[in-house]
């Protein structure tokens, strides 16, 4: 049996108490649960003090507990568990990482409660707020420039969200099927054949193969941002991290951030 909770009501008092390190935890609140690929579920942690502690607990929760969603909640939990403590780089504050073979699971603060702003993934962000998150960015690409690729067995080395969505993306079925949606935008003719496109991404894929690698946030589009009370940018979701070169991290975003 998982030794990590798997749906909500298996956070309790005692569980929280065995993994906050300093704290003793007598009484637990469930708040919210908010389902996604993976599922927050909001707490508010009573202390034998008297004084209450907002937390987030993340992991899968919810059905159904597909095996993506569940490796996607394992590596989160290997991220802050592993390589975060590591890394000297802008992060909420984390209190207990974990990965089981049934569930991952990281506990951190509710950051809804302290000032902080999550941004729309439609949103358009000024040219030095964005400055400043690719200086974030660039903090993790340093620490971790030309990083081993065998150092951690679990680290994928290629983002392989990419390489999946070429595979479903390039396909007949999925081209046909939005080409052919009178609501898709026109595609410029050069960008219409789907055969030179496919070519061209697989190219691009072999060409990231011998560059330098570091470590990639994976997903770090705007919608997995959020800045803080004192107006500084930082990144959650880390499920899909990988090594990958750089400039993966720094255009992906770019290119959500910033208006044409």
């Amino acid at each position: 049996m998982s030794g990590l909770p798997t749906v909500p009501e298996a956070i309790t008092a005692a569980w929280l108490d065995g993994v906050l390190p300093d704290q003793k935890v007598d009484a637990v609140q469930l708040e919210q649960v908010m389902p996604g690929s993976t599922t927050k579920v909001f707490v508010r942690a009573g202390l034998a003090d008297g004084s209450e502690f907002p937390l987030c607990v993340k992991g899968v929760f919810d059905e159904p507990r597909l095996p993506v969603r569940v490796l996607a909640a394992q590596q989160e939990g290997l991220f802050f568990r592993e390589l975060a403590p590591t890394l000297d780089i802008r992060l909420f504050r984390t209190w207990f990482a974990g990965a089981d073979e049934r569930q991952g699971v990281v506990v951190f603060d509710d950051l809804r409660g302290k000032g902080t702003t999550f941004t729309d993934v439609g949103a358009a962000w000024p040219k030095d707020l964005v400055a400043a998150a690719l200086e974030v960015q660039a903090a993790w690409h340093a620490a971790t420039w030309d990083f081993p690729a065998d150092r951690y067995q679990w680290l994928a080395s290629g983002n392989q969200i990419l390489s999946a969505a070429t595979d479903a993306l390039f396909s007949e079925e999925h081209w046909d099927a939005h080409t052919s949606d009178p609501t898709t935008v026109a595609i410029p003719e050069p960008f219409a054949d789907r055969a030179r496109m496919e070519a061209a991404e697989r190219a691009l894929f072999r060409l990231q193969a011998n560059s330098v690698h570091a470590l990639s946030h994976g997903d770090a589009h705007i919608g997995n941002t959020y800045v803080d009370a004192d107006g500084q940018p930082g990144f959650y979701d880390w499920q899909t991290f990988c090594l990958a070169p750089p400039l993966d991290d720094a255009s992906y975003f770019i290119a959500g951030a910033m208006t044409v």
